[in-house]
């Protein structure tokens, strides 16, 4: 009976320190102890059925960022170069327990701690900001470790990890994935606009982590992207 109850406590101690999420390797489907990835996008230009770099594109969110990893495999730092700076702390459960974004010159702009709470099947999350203050909302992982419920809306996986599917009061995505998980079709539903994106990749890596995309917009190339990968 005493054994039988060390063996409970025990695995219930283990259940209690396990993994929730995936680490953001596993998210962004990098292979390898990947240290950094410094993305940056071009315009495409067709020449004679060849797809060359344009000028570089810069707009906020889709343009040149560097984004760091720990050595488990957690987003540490991530730098868009024309928005925000941002670090991260994360607990031994894969959950985010401080977020700090910085100004262009280096202060610092907002701090952010994160506290969890299990509340039947879902975690309750309270945040607090140095600006804006407290808030809380829900999140839910399901057996695998993807985050299908957040604080914005709901997601979709198939059976190998991959999103396929994003809803929001806002919007709508949907993606496709060739057979090594390479994204190679997103359609955005917006209140006001839709996109629908194809992707091709001219370029690996030794690790098979890609290095070169063009993204296709009604039947032409828009865009080239580019990552740098650093390894551990």
């Amino acid at each position: 009976m005493k054994n039988k109850l060390i063996t409970i406590i025990l695995l219930t101690l283990l259940s209690s320190c396990a993994r929730i999420s995936l680490t953001t390797l596993e998210q962004r489907n990098l292979k390898g102890k990947v240290k950094s990835v410094d993305f940056k996008v071009f315009e495409a230009i067709e020449k004679k059925g060849n797809y060359i770099k344009g000028k570089q594109h810069n707009i906020p969110f889709s343009g040149h960022n560097l984004t760091y990893f720990n050595r488990k495999g957690y987003k540490s730092e991530y730098n868009n170069f024309d928005d925000s700076h941002k670090k991260f702390t994360f607990t031994h459960r894969g959950l985010v327990k401080k977020e700090i974004e910085y100004y262009s010159n280096g202060d610092v702009q907002n701090k952010s701690f994160f506290k969890y709470k299990r509340r039947r099947d879902s975690i309750e999350v309270i945040r607090n900001d140095s600006i804006g203050g407290k808030r809380t909302y829900y999140i839910k992982y399901d057996k695998t470790k993807n985050l299908i419920k957040d604080g914005t809306g709901l997601h979709q996986y198939d059976d190998n990890g991959n999103k396929l599917k994003q809803i929001n009061k806002h919007f709508t995505i949907n993606w496709k994935y060739d057979e090594n998980g390479n994204m190679i079709k997103k359609n955005y539903k917006g209140s006001y606009t839709t996109v629908k994106s194809d992707f091709l990749y001219t370029k690996f890596d030794e690790m098979g982590n890609w290095i070169e995309q063009i993204e296709f917009r009604d039947g032409k190339a828009k865009f080239i992207s580019e990552r740098t990968i650093e390894y551990y």
